[in-house]
């Protein structure tokens, strides 16, 4: 089964300072890449991964270097190695679908090829479930 992968270019040449006092203006210092694993489109499926190139930017007005941030909710969370829509799917599987763990590790790598550590998996099902008793007290 082929690899399918899909590549988003999010540096830019020039970026407002990140740091607060500073009105400088950036500029690129080099590039970095990080990969997601991602859905591919349905059963039988190629693999998928999404190849993200950001940015390391130097300001020379305050000379400090910093790092592009990604969009928390567009490729994962926190330091995840895989996108948002395998974070719902997988989470999806366990609490609506009422599978085990181990079965939806399974589903989601014979499905669509992602294999996610039951581990990773486990903790996702209980940030969950503490994030839904919080909205439900409320």
């Amino acid at each position: 089964m082929p690899i399918k992968i899909v590549t988003r270019d999010l540096a830019k040449r020039r970026t407002p300072c990140e740091y607060e006092g500073c009105d400088g203006m950036a500029s690129i210092h080099k590039y970095r890449k990080t990969r997601f694993g991602d859905l591919g489109n349905g059963p039988g499926d190629d693999k998928a991964f999404l190849d993200v190139k950001y940015g390391v930017y130097h300001c020379p007005t305050c000379k400090r270097h910093f790092t592009q941030k990604l969009k928390e909710g567009t490729y994962g969370r926190g330091h995840s190695h895989f996108t948002k829509r395998v974070h719902d799917r997988a989470i999806k599987l366990v609490l609506e679908s009422n599978k085990s763990l181990l079965d939806a590790v399974r589903y989601m790598n014979r499905t669509y090829g992602t294999a996610i550590p039951i581990t990773t998996l486990s903790d996702w099902v209980r940030r969950e479930k503490d994030k839904r008793e919080k909205e439900n007290v409320s």
